[in-house]
């Protein structure tokens, strides 16, 4: 609980001073320079929006869900469109998006919605694209704050690299890995399936081995995101330390974990490990898709308008030729 949370930080602070003072310091550089900007999380937003239309069973009248509508006023009341607040930002960049996409986004999908989910849906679309567009000609190499890694290499390097006690045990101190410095360069990764936006950095440990990360934020969405995932991860190990009770599960190595994942302040932020090199499939399709010059979720738009008109019809094997229907025409885009 916050309770032994705070008696530990109170202890750290208390007993080792200087690597309170380090970890204070990179985690504060590393949240400054490495979150995702206003437009990528609301990108990402408005993506996880039209995903959630699309999970819903499209029938007639195809009224918009309470569910998508109250995802797109969360949307509006946390990024300060309905206040206006996000007009009056410092950022002339973050003012930009307010009269522009953001505008746009409240004036055609939260102030006055369309009383059809496929409308509202194609102008999400019209929303997403036009956001992922002009992200798109943004630069993808950034860099990390430099106080951070300066002050890394003039000072005894004491911050642990993340994960060294994930399997449950204590690694030995002369195997015990701490972070040399930070490489200065930052890869901007964005997920074309999700819409999310990684700034992926390496950090060098003393014993010459890179350790690829990104940060994630709490979305307005899931702004408990951070909770689930780390209980997901205590369960999974739990769960790993009673499979090796078993001889057979020993022999073949069997374990479960999810990549490390580590909450680095209150505000829900997470320190996340990743592959370089990993995507997912649906990734690649979209990405291909938008190279081609194809609307990515075009036939999964296709696909639920056609089933949201006219009348639902009575029969059985009426409804299973109206679904065939839908899915050849949703084919045709594909």
């Amino acid at each position: 609980g916050k309770g032994v949370a705070a008696r530990v930080d109170a202890a750290l602070r208390r007993e080792h001073p200087q690597l309170a003072s380090q970890l204070d310091a990179l985690c504060t550089a590393l949240e400054t320079s490495l979150l995702p900007t206003v437009a990528e999380r609301l990108l990402a937003a408005v993506h996880e929006v039209v995903l959630l239309g699309l999970s819903v069973t499209p029938s007639p009248p195809d009224a918009p869900p309470a569910a998508v509508t109250d995802a797109l006023n969360k949307i509006g009341t946390a990024f300060g469109l309905s206040s206006g607040k996000l007009a009056r930002a410092d950022n002339p960049e973050t003012r930009a998006l307010a009269v522009g996409w953001g505008a746009a986004l409240l004036r055609e999908c939260i102030a006055s919605p369309p009383p059809t989910l496929s409308e509202l849906l194609a102008r999400l679309e019209a929303v997403r694209a036009g956001l992922a567009t002009e992200l798109a000609a943004a630069p993808r190499v950034a860099r990390v704050d430099g106080g951070a890694w300066r002050m890394l290499l003039s000072q005894q390097p004491l911050v642990e690299v993340p994960g060294q006690y994930e399997a449950g045990l204590e690694p030995a101190m002369e195997q015990l890995a701490v972070i040399d410095r930070i490489a200065p360069g930052v890869t901007v990764v964005r997920d074309a399936a999700s819409g999310a936006t990684q700034r992926r950095f390496v950090l060098l440990s003393d014993s010459l081995t890179r350790h690829t990360f990104y940060l994630n934020g709490p979305s307005p969405l899931r702004p408990h995101a951070s909770l689930s995932v780390e209980r997901l991860s205590q369960l999974l190990r739990l769960l790993t330390r009673r499979l090796l009770r078993y001889r057979e599960t020993r022999r073949r190595a069997v374990t479960l974990a999810l990549p490390l994942s580590m909450r680095i302040n209150d505000r829900g932020v997470m320190l996340c490990e990743c592959d370089p090199s990993e995507t997912s499939l649906a990734s690649v399709l979209h990405a291909a898709r938008s190279a081609a010059g194809l609307p990515p979720l075009g036939p999964a738009l296709t696909h639920q308008r056609t089933l949201s008109r006219g009348v639902a019809p009575p029969d059985e094997e009426a409804r299973r030729e109206r679904l065939r229907q839908a899915y050849d025409d949703a084919c045709r885009g594909v």
